[in-house]
């Protein structure tokens, strides 16, 4: 992905939006936008692990060049290997398409039933 700043901190704080509106804690609400921001957010990170048990890998997602550059360990010639210089043009992916919502429907009513004790069957369009 060729994401630019602004495409990150929007993408970013949208998560950060969704979770407060789950009732997230502020507190926690910034953690994990600071979280995504260290991970995915400065060009030329360099490889680290996302969980303990993983490979170190690169991270960075926001490898335009308006996007900063880390500061500790820059690895800029390893993503311009990976990544064709900053990045490459979008492109048309092949790929089998997912279950649509008619199909997740009765799965995620069933969801929400179990976790918010609400009993008999939701519909797609609310309860």
């Amino acid at each position: 992905m060729n994401s630019d700043i602004n495409e990150m901190n929007y993408f970013i704080q949208q998560v950060g939006l969704s979770a407060a509106s789950f009732g997230v804690a502020a507190a926690d609400v910034s953690a994990i936008g600071n979280a995504l921001n260290s991970a995915f957010n400065y060009r030329c990170s360099p490889a680290a692990p996302l969980v303990p048990s993983a490979a170190p890998d690169l991270q960075a997602i926001c490898i335009n060049s308006d996007c900063p550059t880390a500061t500790a360990g820059a690895v800029c010639g390893s993503y311009n290997k990976a990544n064709n210089g900053e990045g490459r043009d979008p492109a048309t992916a092949s790929s089998t398409p997912g279950p649509q919502l008619s199909a997740l429907a009765g799965q995620l009513a069933s969801i929400s039933s179990s976790v918010h004790g609400v009993s008999g069957a939701a519909t797609a369009g609310g309860e």
